[in-house]
């Protein structure tokens, strides 16, 4: 007994030790692992595989369907013979069923090709051999299949005559024999090698719902006479349906493509990708590419929470009913240059991250872009604010000369820390675009970080030339900000906006018009060569309404003018707080509250009577106010004779016209800001209402 256990014992250290061999063997591909885990196909297989679940030989009795016969369940398709009405047992099917190591029975259709089999090979590692007995039985049933008639999303209308694949793992599919059409149903099924059907005709609706496809399919110059239904189906690698025709309605709802998307024709193509149908893509993810160019859709097309996450191409696209993109995301270029929306199109709280082209496209009269979002201009012009004056601090402080704190060392480098995190902050803002410009700033801000962290000494003969440590990041700072802005890569941005408006105001929708406007002019004052007046009018616009888009703006502008006018004039008539404390207690005093409300009144009546303090005194102005104090135009009667009347501060010898002079030159400039953000909060009204 003890010597069994010794050997199972040893049996069991051999193994462990072979694994862990084998695990330490296996280090160096570690790295290659892990990247090709973390990148966009990864992704996309291992989210497949997590809610993937295998057909065993057992479950196969629980998956019901009619294909006629008698048959009631893909176990008993299974069973039937190819060419046979007669069910067959177990034993008549020894090839075609496989046991595992953990005693489960598959067939060999359904066999996971990761699952280790009794003999310990993997379905991935098998001859040729065993492929083509598996491809036969594959062929056998492509060709006992027939013709059927379908609906996507609903049951079928009669006797389900398709080949049933479904969860089966195949190496390829194969091709009917001869001429004959194409009648399949493979859901949930997996082929590990590229699927190859060019020009193959689906006589009836082929079902690859929640397919994976790992190393991509060719359907290009197909017929779809019947539709397709392709729902929640992930390709590995390219997708191409160039050329193919969908009689049907087609469904490609929550489909991942890692690679390329090809459902566009090229310009030197004889037949063009036609949708007669239906066309939906709800929740389709194009992880890289997609071209949709030069395609028909004879019907609706819906690609609503569809993401695009690289360039993607709808030009000389014709849209012949409803166009649906509301919540797509297009994070790099969308271009619709030379597109044709015959009837409606929404891109309603879609998100544009990069460059949106819709030059020349055909836009109808029912066009929506509510809620949408152009974030790649924003971006831009945050990265320049932040590259802008950073750079300037850095100037100021490097012009300044500002001497080193006696209680921070130099070894410290804290001083560093700040404008560090500061740098990796505004990486982020960058757009996607300037990738030299963001690996520059990360590179930088990395290496600030590293030092400020590590506290690493500076040599003691370094520390006059301390005001270069900052000229240099400074340099950098305005040489990326000028980057930002390259009139290449903004243009673009303020034709297509342009374009998009004028498009937009012509089929009355004044609010998208208003948006598409306020991004022209942004990207408009991006521009280098823009002249340096026009961008400072350009950025006040911005702030004070918006590009008269913003009621809120303006009100909240002209409250603060009006409070900040007031306490300049309170402070010019009684000298101004030189002692906060003193200040305080001399407001709690009700004589000092109505110094304050007086000057509230004067800078309303700037507001309301615009330039009233030019006016000849009058003879009621002959009291002591607040105004006349604050003018020097009033007097008082005193036992002594007639005094004028002054602010506290003001001596016997002060030059009254010159103060006067000053108080009513701001009292104008009041008066003509006040009427300029009247006129915005009226131009905001106009819009917002729709007032002609």
């Amino acid at each position: 007994m003890q010597g069994q256990l010794e050997k199972t014992f040893g049996q069991h250290a051999a193994k462990f030790g072979m694994r862990a061999w084998v695990f330490v063997l296996s280090a160096p591909r570690w790295p290659k692992k892990i990247a090709r885990m973390c990148s966009r196909q990864g992704r996309a297989l291992l989210g497949w595989r997590l809610r993937h679940q295998p057909l065993t030989w057992d479950r196969l009795k629980d998956v019901k369907l009619d294909v006629g016969g008698g048959i009631v369940n893909l176990q008993d398709y299974w069973r039937l013979g190819p060419g046979g009405q007669i069910l067959r047992e177990d034993k008549d099917m020894a090839r075609e069923l496989v046991l595992d190591s953990r005693g489960r029975t598959w067939h060999i259709a359904h066999l996971p090709p990761w699952i280790r089999l009794a003999d310990g090979q993997r379905k991935t590692t098998w001859n040729e051999t065993q492929w083509n007995e598996l491809e036969a039985i594959v062929q056998a049933r492509i060709d006992d299949a027939s013709a059927t008639d379908t609906t996507i999303d609903a049951a079928p209308l009669r006797v389900d005559r398709r080949a049933r694949l479904d969860g089966c793992f195949l190496r390829v599919l194969p091709k009917p024999s001869g001429e004959g059409d194409l009648h399949i149903a493979c859901p949930d099924a997996h082929f590990s090698k590229t699927v190859k059907l060019p020009g193959v005709k689906f006589a009836s609706t082929p079902n690859f719902a929640g397919a994976m496809f790992k190393h991509g399919a060719l359907f290009n110059k197909a017929q779809f006479p019947k539709g397709a239904h392709f729902r929640d189906a992930v390709f590995g690698r390219n997708a191409d349906f160039q050329e193919a025709q969908f009689g049907g309605r087609a469904d490609f709802q929550g489909i991942v493509v890692c690679l390329m998307a090809l459902f566009g024709s090229r310009p030197d193509d004889r037949t063009k990708t036609k949708f007669s149908d239906v066309a939906k893509f709800n929740r389709a993810r194009f992880l890289n590419g997609a071209n949709f160019n030069d395609i028909e859709f004879g019907d609706k097309s819906a690609f609503d929470d569809a993401v695009f996450a690289r360039r993607s191409d709808f030009e000389r696209c014709v849209f012949t009913g409803a166009a649906i993109f509301e919540r797509a995301s297009f994070y790099r270029r969308a271009s619709f240059a030379f597109a044709k929306f015959k009837r409606s199109v929404t891109f309603a709280r879609a998100q544009f991250h990069g460059r949106s082209d819709f030059e020349d496209a055909e836009l109808p009269g029912d066009m929506s872009f509510d809620r949408a979002q152009f974030t790649a201009i924003e971006r831009m012009l945050n990265a320049a604010r932040v590259w802008f004056w950073i750079a300037l601090a850095f100037a100021a402080w490097t012009y300044l000369g500002t001497p080193w704190p006696e209680a921070l060392a130099f070894h410290k480098a804290w001083i560093f820390a700040f404008p560090a995190l500061i740098y990796l902050t505004s990486s982020f803002l960058i757009s996607k675009d300037s990738q030299l410009a963001a690996r520059m700033w990360f590179v930088l801000a990395l290496g600030l970080v590293v030092w400020a962290y590590f506290g690493a000494p500076a040599p003691d003969h370094l520390a006059p030339y301390r005001v270069w440590i900052f000229a240099l990041p400074a340099g950098v700072c305005l040489a990326a900000s000028s980057y930002m802005a390259k009139d290449g890569k903004v243009e673009p941005f303020e034709r297509s906006y342009s374009y998009l408006a004028a498009q937009v105001e012509k089929a009355g929708n004044r609010k998208d018009a208003a948006l598409l406007l306020r991004k022209h002019q942004r990207a408009k004052r991006l521009r280098r060569r823009h002249p340096l007046p026009g961008r400072i009018l350009s950025i006040a616009y911005d702030i004070a309404a918006s590009y008269g888009d913003s009621l809120r703006r303006p009100t909240f502008w002209l409250l603060m003018s009006l409070a900040a006018f007031a306490a300049l004039f309170w402070t010019w008539s009684n000298g101004g707080p030189r002692d906060v404390q003193a200040w305080i207690a001399r407001v709690q005093h009700a004589e000092e509250r109505a110094e304050l409300f007086g000057a509230v009144e004067f800078s309303l009546a700037n507001v309301v009577q615009p330039f009233a303090t030019w006016a000849p005194a009058l003879h009621g102005d002959q009291d002591c106010n607040f105004r006349t104090n604050l003018l020097v135009v009033g007097a008082r009667k005193t036992t002594a004779g007639v005094e004028r009347c002054r602010p506290v501060w003001m001596d016997a010898n002060a030059d009254l016209n010159g103060h006067r002079l000053a108080v009513r030159t701001m009292s104008a400039l009041q008066s003509i800001v006040s009427a300029l953000l009247l006129f915005l909060m009226a131009l905001a009204t106009r819009r917002r209402f729709s007032i002609s």
